[in-house]
């Protein structure tokens, strides 16, 4: 099994690592990252463009290896940004979203 982070980003890279890491499957894989663009802007300001810029991500990050056909592997794109929770104009969640 083959697991690739749509992301060079430590922090994103660490916490894929640490989410799979007891999991009786997913705890041997081997580990990857690549640097996938989310397709959406730097700082997303919506729940909705947060998830596509992780599913763009996962899924980059899954095309680019060339023995996905021939093997078990995945793509994890991780996306973070600031979305309304629609009570106050001035508040927001910041929020990393898993695709």
């Amino acid at each position: 099994m083959k697991i690739i982070v749509g992301s060079i980003n430590p922090v994103k890279v660490s916490a894929v690592q640490n989410a799979i890491r007891d999991h009786a499957v997913l705890g041997s894989a081997e580990l990857t990252s690549h640097d996938s663009h989310s397709g959406v802007s730097e700082q997303p300001l919506h729940l909705e463009i947060m998830v596509s810029g992780a599913h763009n991500r996962a899924q980059h990050a899954y095309t680019t290896n060339p023995q996905r056909d021939s093997m078990e592997c995945m793509g994890v794109g991780i996306e973070s940004g600031v979305f309304p929770l629609g009570l106050d104009k001035k508040e927001g969640v910041f929020s990393h979203l898993i695709g």
